[in-house]
């Protein structure tokens, strides 16, 4: 039989850990700023998934004020635009047509005018990579 310290120990940590996932599901959603539009539009993120898909990654990046490292935004390129999605946020897209610019630095930044989330994004991918390589022919001509 466990002692009284072993339990309160395992009480402890899973307390801990539903007070993590209750803060990620949260928290950190406000930190998106999505004050311009509210919630994102699934039909605006359906005409973007409508497109042929050229690129998927979780590469790390930044949305807004949220930092994000590796696996904490999925990142799907169409080429009928792009769709973001940070863990525990919704998922937003940005159509090619609302595409400003696409410029390389050390990583990719998108500017764009889409009401679901502040401009820029950026991908913190290569330019030679996969998803770089897709991102870049988003770029308006």
């Amino acid at each position: 039989m466990p002692d009284l310290t072993t339990v309160l120990a395992i009480v402890g940590f899973a307390v801990l850990a539903g007070v993590v996932v209750v803060a990620y599901k949260t928290l950190l959603p406000l930190t998106v700023d999505t004050s311009r539009s509210g919630e994102p539009d699934p039909e605006r993120i359906g005409a973007v998934r409508a497109g042929r898909l050229l690129a998927y990654g979780t590469p790390g990046g930044r949305i807004g004020d949220m930092t994000l490292t590796p696996w904490m935004l999925e990142v799907w390129v169409y080429d009928t635009g792009l769709v973001v999605k940070p863990r525990f946020v919704p998922a937003a897209a940005i159509p090619r047509s609302e595409i400003r610019a696409v410029r390389v630095t050390n990583r990719i930044e998108v500017d764009h005018a889409a009401r679901e989330r502040p401009s820029p994004v950026i991908v913190g991918v290569k330019r030679d990579s996969v998803l770089g390589t897709a991102l870049l022919t988003l770029a308006p001509e």
